[in-house]
């Protein structure tokens, strides 16, 4: 059983990390292993961090030949070789681990309830759920540059 993480199988993610057709958006979560090793090589490190800087000069003059995914896979790859998130990128494509789904539990009822919950006055919450209050928010919102 041949090594996946030698040298050259890593070189050669790395040629094809931005590359869909190589390596398809749907094996992005399956790279940090890979983003690991890399960072311990010196010079799969060095290659490594000149593609991000070069896919994030292109994205930040919205050249419009760098896909959304092949940039989170740069700032994920950045974020394991640096040890910090690249915080220069003007507008970043949206995050794909943030789950959105609208829920509608106002109607819910007959709910399994683990641990009882009590008002302000000391009576059970028949509901818990039924005054929960969900909000959309911004990310970017709350990061700092």
């Amino acid at each position: 059983m041949s090594d996946l993480y030698n040298g050259p199988t890593l070189e050669s993610l790395l040629d094809g990390l931005t590359d869909l057709n190589k390596i398809p958006k749907e094996y992005s979560l399956l790279l940090e292993p890979y983003f690991q090793s890399i960072a311990k090589h010196t010079h799969l490190k060095s290659k490594g961090l000149k593609l991000c800087r070069f896919n994030f000069r292109k994205w930040d003059a919205q050249d419009g030949t760098v896909d959304p995914e092949a940039i989170r896979r740069c700032l994920d790859l950045w974020y394991v070789l640096k040890g910090k998130e690249y915080k220069k990128l003007k507008n970043p494509p949206s995050v794909y681990n943030i789950i959105k789904d609208e829920v509608d539990v106002s109607h819910m009822e007959n709910l399994k309830v683990t641990r009882l919950e009590f008002d302000e006055f000391g009576k059970p919450i028949t509901n818990p759920l039924h005054n929960l209050i969900l909000e959309e928010v911004e990310v970017n919102d709350f990061i700092t540059e």
